[in-house]
This record gives structure tokens, sequence and C-alpha cells, in this order.
């Protein structure tokens, strides 16, 4: 299974919440729903309001997060344009922390997960299982510009593969180059992430902020680049446990 929505696609169904601790957020879907079967991948944009916080928390389904606008802090780490967070199901993480300009990230998952089970009280369902939580800051990207003038594809890690599959890299491609992902057999599903530039993904244009899911077990994926090249994060799951 392969899923591609743009931005402006999932901006359709941007809607409004606020957490019990009066932390207001818009969250727009990218696939997924918030009922939808388990098998189903679930990603969305959150965008957390101005000077406010998102409680400590676990989720019971391994998760990546990706910063995109605006600054802040996870527990003590800063936060920044293309953060890369990962944590494994059932561990927790937090407060996260938006400045004055608010913070706007990517939630990504394999699988559907029902929401939020907010620390401490929801201790008693963390389920005792291995733990694991990364954060990588450095992941600056090129403007389109810098993009024009690479020639062919460039592989840059950003999380090294790990026995269970867990992975991420950069992807930069020069304008109209043609090339396959790393193979995918050890993948627990995969999201590609346009941070710049352009992916042709059959007759479809995905320009910034679109995303790709590429479920566990589909073939390798040709990925062609648009006019002004390609910047995009790929984000590969462990193996389903």
């Amino acid at each position: 299974m392969i899923l591609a929505k743009t931005l402006d696609e999932a901006r359709a169904s941007r809607h409004k919440g606020v957490l019990h601790n009066g932390c207001v957020y818009w969250r727009s879907d990218f696939f997924g729903s918030r009922s939808g079967p388990k098998e189903e991948p679930q990603g969305f944009l959150v965008e957390q309001s101005p000077s406010s916080v998102v409680p400590p928390h676990f989720h019971q389904e391994d998760e990546f997060q990706v910063v995109v606008r605006g600054t802040g802090r996870l527990g003590r780490d800063f936060l920044q344009p293309l953060t890369v967070h990962y944590t494994n199901a059932y561990t927790g993480y937090g407060p996260i922390y938006a400045d004055g300009e608010g913070l706007c990230y990517f939630t990504l998952r394999a699988r559907h997960d029902p929401g939020a089970r907010f620390l401490p009280e929801s201790r008693p369902l963390q389920k005792k299982v291995p733990r694991r939580h990364l954060l990588c800051g450095e992941t600056a990207s090129p403007q389109e510009a810098g993009l024009q003038n690479l020639e062919g594809t460039r592989l840059e890690e950003v999380l090294a593969p790990q026995e269970d599959g867990l992975a991420a890299w950069k992807v930069r491609m020069g304008p109209g180059a043609a090339d396959s992902l790393p193979d995918p057999e050890r993948s627990g599903g995969r999201y590609l992430v346009v941070i710049n530039g352009s992916l042709t993904h059959g007759n479809t244009s995905l320009p910034r902020w679109s995303c790709l899911f590429i479920s566990s077990g589909e073939a390798p994926v040709n990925l062609s680049a648009g006019r002004q090249g390609l910047d995009a994060l790929l984000l590969q799951f462990p193996r389903l446990r």
C-alpha cells in the first residue's frame, strides 16, 4: 500500500482541539482518523498554540515526529524546524512546550493509535515493553536554489539503521533525478516527508510538506524529483513486534 497527500489536501480536515490542561491545538489529518482500524497508518500535522504545554504522555504505537515551524522544548531538549523525534510504543515523553510563536510538527505512525495516555494518571496502562526515545536536532535543509545545483541522489543518515529496522535518512535529489529508495525488506512501514522541492508520484506532483506512506512489504519504490529537485526525510519504522 502506498498513500500520498499534499498539505493543501490535508488542510481540508483541519480542526481545533483543547487538552484537559487548556492547551489549544489544530490538527490536519493526512492519513487515518481517530477511529480508524488498527492496521491503517495515522499521520497528521499539529499546530500547537503559542506558550502552551502538552503534558507528558505515551502512545501504544511507535511514532515519529518532525518539527516544521516554530521552536520549543521536549522535556529539556530544544526543538526547532526539522528536529526528528522517535519513540517506541508505551515510551513516555514530554512535556512539549511551545514558545511564543507556537510549534508545528508532524506526528506519524505506521498503525492507528487511539490517542495520548497522559501521565502520571495512565501509568497503570503503560505496558512493560522495551522503551526507546531518540531525538535528532541537526537535520538542516538547503533551500530550493541549493537543490538545483545537485546532481543525482544523496542519501544521508539521520538515525543509523538499527537491528530491528528503525532508521531515518535525508534524501536529496537534483532536478528531474530518478532513483529508488533503500531496500524496505526490514521495514515496519515508511514515511517520506517532502521538505523542499517536489516529488513526482505517478501522475501527481507532491510539493513541500506533502507526505508519502509506504506500508511494510511493499516493493522498492522509485522516486522522481520535480523540476526544483527534492529534499525529503525518509522515516523507517522498526519491524512490527
